[in-house]
Formats: C-alpha cells, sequence, structure tokens
C-alpha cells in the first residue's frame, strides 16, 4: 500500500510536471506570437500572414516537443516505480530463508520439479553453505558447496549433459518480464 503510494505521487508529480511544462510552452508561444505582430505592424498583409504561419508552426513544433519530453518524464517515472518494487521482490524471495520450513518446503517442491527434468540421470547438487544441511536432507544424492550459489540450488547431471539452475538468482532473472508486467498492471 505504501509502494501504491509512492507510485501515485511520483505519477502525479510527472503529470503536473508534464502540464506545466505544456502550459509554459503554449505561454511563451502566445508571447513570441504577439511580440512578433507588433514589430511587424508595417510590414504589408501578404508577409504578415506568412510570418503568421511560420510562428504557429514553431508554436505546434514547441509544443509537441514539450509533450514528448512530458511523455518521457512519466515514463522514466513509472521505470522508477516497477524498479523499486521489482528490488523489493528480490528482497522479498531472499526473505523466504529466514523462514526455514517454508523455505525448506520451497527448495523441496523446486527439487522435485528440477529431477523430473534430468529423466532418471544421475546427478549433484550445488548450493550454498546455509541450503546444504536442508538439501541433504531432501535428496540422498552428493551436495556440493558451492560459492556462487547465494539461494535455491543448481543440479548438474554426472554425465555434464545436463543442468537445472533453480537459484533465486536464475529464477528472478527468467521472470522479471513477467514479474514488470504484474507490477505495472497492479500498479498503474
Amino acid at each position: 500500500m505504501k509502494l501504491d503510494k509512492i507510485a501515485k505521487s511520483i505519477l502525479k508529480e510527472a503529470e503536473v510536471e508534464r502540464e506545466h511544462i505544456i502550459s509554459s510552452a503554449e505561454n511563451e508561444a502566445k508571447q513570441l506570437l504577439e511580440r512578433k505582430k507588433s514589430d511587424l505592424e508595417g510590414i504589408n498583409l501578404e508577409k504578415l500572414t506568412h510570418f503568421e504561419q511560420d510562428v504557429e508552426k514553431m508554436v505546434i513544433e514547441n509544443v509537441a516537443s514539450k509533450r514528448l519530453k512530458a511523455k518521457r518524464d512519466v515514463q522514466i517515472a513509472k521505470d522508477q516505480v516497477i524498479n523499486k518494487t521489482l528490488k523489493i521482490v528480490h528482497k522479498k524471495m531472499y526473505d523466504l530463508k529466514k523462514d526455514e520450513k517454508k523455505y525448506s518446503l520451497l527448495l523441496k517442491k523446486m527439487y522435485n520439479e528440477a529431477v523430473e527434468q534430468l529423466n532418471g540421470e544421475d546427478f549433484e547438487i550445488l548450493c550454498s553453505k546455509e541450503d546444504e544441511n536442508i538439501l541433504k536432507k531432501i535428496s540422498k544424492e552428493k551436495v556440493i558447496i558451492s560459492k556462487d550459489v547465494k539461494a535455491g540450488f543448481i543440479i548438474k547431471s554426472k554425465t555434464k549433459k545436463m543442468s537445472v539452475d533453480y537459484t533465486f538468482e536464475t529464477l528472478l532473472k527468467d521472470k522479471e518480464n513477467e514479474i514488470k508486467e504484474v507490477i505495472s498492471k497492479n500498479i498503474f
């Protein structure tokens, strides 16, 4: 809920800034047009009409440019919210390790899925020092400590033909776009 308020606040600020930029561009254009009109009182009507068209074109281009910038600013704000939320998701996933019972159940479920993918091949398990005891309770296969694994595990067939990477780092990276979509749907 706090993240939702932050997201709404950032988006509201971006919208206010966008409206301010557009309004400012329109005001500048009007002021420019008025200045140029007063400068050209002595010029014939044909030249004045041509000049007004040029100024109008400049105004349209200026407003379009300001709108594009405002749209980019809003997108940047949305991306910041999504990235902050993604960091929270990463932290919450790693916080699962604090509840040993839930974490053990999760590892067991992931282990069973990984073993199915190996189609009966002999394998070994690479994991963090912290997860070693949990995985030894889950599996009778050889468990090897790997400094590259922070949470989760990697199962490698002994023939080295196949490996299944269920490390949190890989799972989060593989699902990052899906997570961003869910975040975007729920916040925006």
